[in-house]
């Protein structure tokens, strides 16, 4: 492949135009590359895809022909609209996988956001689910699904679609299903999932065993505990962690769990200008990872949070869209999450993520090497 690594992905995918249009003059190789750069550089809607395309238009034929020049905004909108976001998912996965990123010790962490306004009278917004590597840093794939009830079902697909050897996945309470964590083992992966009310008693027999530990104080029982306390700009967060490997007698009461090897809770006290709030979480665990590597891999899953939802909506944006065509909409929050790879991948030092945006629409050179990276 070429530096272009992602435009041969992306002129791989079935092109969807009517081949006899005026449209179809503008490869779609072309027009994708004119519309991730865009959106590299703070740009988010069709019509800052085409001022932003005409304003660099002597750039961008440094990397591809653009015999025809740059489309219309209209272009851009029919092309994102028709684009099957099935075939635009298994592209972000295809390009991971060339990348050939080690997933020793990775902890995957898979979650779901809402694109808040791309919904209507007749559509439910779009809610995205996607599996983020804490330690590569990147998108490994996602997918797109009507609403967050149904994270259920869509889990299992973007598992099939991940190499979990040697990898730690974790979810939120919505992921705590038997047959998810069942699958994660058979793909070679260990697991730690939060545990809420929907598991019939689960939640509430892990909880009712660590409390009673508290209050009874039993001797016989060895539950290996950590603390953390972290203060950062007044606010001051104390964790208490706890892991307890002997399980037996869980999965006797639940014998659908057959993967569980340990359970543990996150006691977290935060205190902000004096006050203080306090929060209790339990999970379930498939290996004896021990009471500190356990506390490791429950602060890495909010890194999905920070690292990508956060980043989703402040600098991309993305909860402002309103792009209401359902396959415009998953197919741009698709392009969003490869811009955070880009981004992610290629830190400046001393830069912050905003400027490095603002550095892409003023530096063209910048702009080439992001673009040319095969990351």
């Amino acid at each position: 492949m070429s530096g272009l690594v992602l435009v041969n992905i992306f002129n791989a995918m079935e092109d969807p135009r009517n081949t006899t249009t005026k449209n179809f003059l503008y490869p779609l190789g072309e027009i994708l590359l004119v519309a991730l750069a865009t959106l590299l550089c703070g740009g988010s809607t069709y019509k800052d895809m085409k001022v932003f395309g005409e304003a660099k238009i002597d750039f961008f034929k440094t990397l591809l022909k653009f015999k025809n020049g740059i489309p219309s905004e209209d272009t851009f909108e029919e092309v994102f609209g028709l684009l099957n976001p099935k075939q635009f998912e298994l592209c972000l996965t295809e390009w991971i996988n060339h990348l050939q990123l080690n997933y020793k010790n990775e902890i995957i962490s898979i979650d779901g956001k809402t694109a808040r306004r791309s919904g209507s009278k007749s559509m439910k917004p779009i809610h995205m689910i996607s599996a983020w590597a804490n330690n590569n840093r990147v998108v490994l794939c996602c997918k797109a699904v009507s609403e967050k009830s149904n994270e259920i079902t869509a889990i299992p697909e973007i598992l099939k679609m991940l190499s979990l050897v040697g990898t730690v996945v974790t979810t939120d309470a919505m992921g705590c299903q038997y047959a998810i964590g069942d699958q994660i083992v058979e793909q070679g992966g260990e697991y730690v999932l939060a545990l809420k009310g929907n598991q019939g008693t689960l939640h509430e027999d892990v909880k009712d065993f660590f409390e009673l530990e508290v209050v009874d104080g039993k001797k016989n029982i060895n539950i290996e505990k950590h603390e953390t306390l972290e203060k950062d700009h007044g606010r001051i967060e104390k964790r208490k962690y706890g892991f307890f490997k002997d399980v037996e007698w869980l999965k006797k009461l639940h014998p659908k769990w057959k993967t569980i090897n340990g359970i543990g809770y996150v006691d977290s006290r935060r205190t902000i200008d004096n006050k203080t709030t306090q929060e209790t979480r339990y999970f379930i665990i498939s290996n004896d990872f021990g009471v500190t590597r356990f506390g490791e891999i429950v602060r890495a899953h909010w890194g999905v949070e920070n690292n990508l939802h956060n980043f989703l909506d402040v600098a991309l944006v993305e909860d402002y869209s309103r792009v209401r065509n359902r396959n415009a909409a998953i197919n741009l929050a698709i392009t969003r999450r490869i811009v955070t790879n880009k981004i992610e991948k290629n830190k400046v030092p001393k830069l912050s993520k905003r400027c490095m945006i603002l550095k892409a629409g003023w530096d063209n050179n910048y702009l080439k090497n992001l673009l040319l990276q095969s990351i």
